[in-house]
């Protein structure tokens, strides 16, 4: 397997998108794992532009779910490229964001966020690709559009926002984000 690499610059800061880092078989373990679970729904991040509610759903993971995902050795070599051990985990949690949901732009805060695309499949028609969006909030200065298997690891300072997940979409559109702080 060849792990296929992108990276977009905004504002002098680094976004790093990983294709292939993880096998199909250890993609598939993974997302039976973090959904095995029942989910909270009406979660909100602690920093987010705007007012109103946050619309994604978010699920509590334990311990050793985490720890099997970032044990992986593909995903070791990132987080050491990345420096992420130099941090702590400060949150994590899973995102479902459901067919014709809408989400806030936000930030992460300060430190370092990892995503994670858990679903096994998704279609580009289906929507929920994120948007980053520049530092004025008036325009979106790069889409990363939804690809199953996906990692990207940007600063969390970056403001962003999950585009609304099409209802052409079966099933919730699933994300592990993790922020390093």
């Amino acid at each position: 397997m060849i792990m296929r690499f992108k990276e977009i610059n905004y504002n002098n800061q680094s976004i790093s998108i990983y294709d292939d880092l993880l096998d199909y078989h250890d993609r598939k373990h993974y997302f039976s794992s973090f959904l095995s679970g029942s989910f909270k729904f009406g979660g909100s991040d602690e920093y987010f532009y705007g007012i109103g509610n946050q619309f994604y759903s978010q699920y509590s993971l334990n311990e050793s779910q985490v720890l099997n995902f970032l044990n992986n050795k593909n995903l070791k070599q990132l987080i050491d490229t990345h420096r992420l051990t130099d941090y702590s985990i400060t949150y994590l949690r899973i995102n479902a964001t459901m067919p014709g949901e809408t989400c806030r732009i936000h930030s992460d805060s300060t430190g370092v966020t990892l995503i994670y695309y858990v679903n096994l499949d998704w279609n580009l028609e289906h929507g929920g690709h994120l948007a980053i969006i520049d530092q004025n909030l008036l325009e979106i200065n790069s889409v990363v559009t939804y690809v199953p298997g996906r990692i990207i690891v940007l600063p969390g300072t970056i403001p962003h926002q999950i585009l609304t997940v099409s209802p052409l979409a079966s099933r919730p559109r699933f994300s592990l984000a993790i922020q390093f702080g």
